[in-house]
């Protein structure tokens, strides 16, 4: 099973993010017109979307604090980070 431990147990980031993806790309919501017709433009998706969560999308708990005139703070990827 992914992401499970040898005892079976599954931590709530894999379930976290497997929201964020559903959310964020409507090819991964059920039963829509929009679903991957082959298995290769879903993993092409997939990899778009890793690509995008983390080098292009900033996360508001990545953030820092920063003093610089009008500038509070300093928005970083996880891939900043």
């Amino acid at each position: 099973m992914l992401g499970a431990n040898s005892d079976g147990w599954i931590g709530t980031s894999y379930v976290r993010i497997n929201l964020t993806i559903r959310t964020s790309l409507v090819r991964f919501v059920r039963k829509t017109m929009n679903f991957s017709k082959t298995g290769r433009m879903h993993k092409r998706a997939l990899d778009l979307f890793q690509a995008w969560y983390n080098f292009i999308k900033s996360h508001d708990s990545l953030k820092l604090r920063i003093d610089s005139g009008n500038r509070k703070w300093f928005q970083r990827t996880p891939a900043m980070a």
